[in-house]
């Protein structure tokens, strides 16, 4: 298993995202700002599905979305992460879960094309609890309303574990009574490193 996934260390703690947007990886990616963190050694590594959710027993047929609904626009992509990897982003809609690593893999076709490669009975989507594992949400917390209703409210949800990173980082530069600092300042390596530490 690779230790590592775009040079990010792995990781596992149990408050790290394993929600997998790529578009916010490229962004990080291509910020100038990037160098600032160069030789930074204290990243948390990232939390792969088997981190988040291997330890959860399998859910009944009330607990995830089981119609046999396959519309083209969920076969257009690829729809099952592995299990070391970081999950697919949490929709809102039941109809785009994410199937769940222990499906068999899916085939490209062509392009928004994409293919089961075994019986269709031996896919499912995850489930409510397994989404809310994976957007940090604690065991003990409860959806209620229908299963479409719990999806959603997982879906749309600020991920807890990501909102109380930015309490503490707001609580933190209130108390320090940090001067704001522009975008452009953000070159000056000494300034962002006293005035916006890195969260961990």
């Amino acid at each position: 298993m690779s230790e590592e996934f775009m040079g990010f260390p792995r990781s596992n703690y149990p408050g790290a995202f394993p929600s997998k947007v790529e578009d916010q990886i490229r962004l990080i990616v291509e910020s100038p700002c990037l160098h600032l963190f160069s030789g930074t050694s204290n990243l948390k590594r990232y939390t792969t599905l088997e981190d988040a959710i291997a330890d959860l027993p399998e859910p009944s047929p009330g607990d995830y979305y089981n119609r046999d609904d396959w519309p083209f626009f969920y076969m257009s992509r690829n729809r099952r992460a592995l299990w070391d990897s970081p999950s697919f982003a949490i929709q809102a809609d039941p109809r785009h879960i994410a199937l769940h690593p222990s499906s068999p893999p899916m085939r490209y076709v062509e392009k928004d094309h994409w293919e089961f490669t075994k019986d269709k009975s031996l896919y499912r989507r995850l489930s409510v609890r397994e989404c809310a594992r994976i957007q940090t949400f604690p065991d003990w917390y409860e959806f209620k309303g229908c299963l479409d209703s719990q999806y959603r409210q997982i879906g749309n949800a600020v991920p807890p574990m990501l909102a109380k990173i930015i309490a503490e980082s707001i609580a933190v530069q209130i108390h320090r009574k940090a001067p704001q600092v522009g975008y452009e300042e953000f070159e000056n390596r000494e300034i962002y490193q006293t005035t916006a530490p890195l969260v961990h």
